[in-house]
């Protein structure tokens, strides 16, 4: 699905179809983290481990946007207590829906990460 808005200096989700998002002019087919001004590959398992949450967490962000290719493998809840830990709300939802969310939340100039989640678990 194609998406537009503007993006006055900030990345922007510009669409998404199975195992991709484009960010900008840059295509992604790997695990990652978006935010207003970064794009990170993230690697991460269906564990959600301590050390694969520290570049969300390093982030400071105000609320997480959590986007799955597989809504059936929920992140455990050690990960959910790790973001109320420290302040930060998360949401999770189908890739699609994670990217129409993360571009709302930037035009709202709140402090967001898409961390999208488009290859199989290993």
């Amino acid at each position: 699905m194609k998406l537009t808005l503007e993006s006055r200096g900030k990345h922007l989700i510009r669409g998404y179809s199975e195992g991709e998002v484009r960010v900008d002019d840059r295509t992604l087919h790997h695990n990652c983290l978006i935010t207003a001004r970064e794009i990170e590959n993230w690697t991460v398992s269906q564990q959600f481990s301590n050390e694969e949450l520290a570049p969300i967490l390093a982030l400071k962000p105000e609320v997480v946007i959590l986007g799955l290719t597989d809504m059936q493998c929920l992140p455990p809840a050690a990960a959910y207590a790790a973001f109320l830990e420290n302040g930060i709300g998360v949401e999770v939802m189908d890739v699609g829906a994670a990217c129409r969310t993360f571009n709302i939340l930037m035009g709202e100039d709140r402090r967001v990460i898409a961390a999208l989640v488009l290859q199989a678990w290993e």
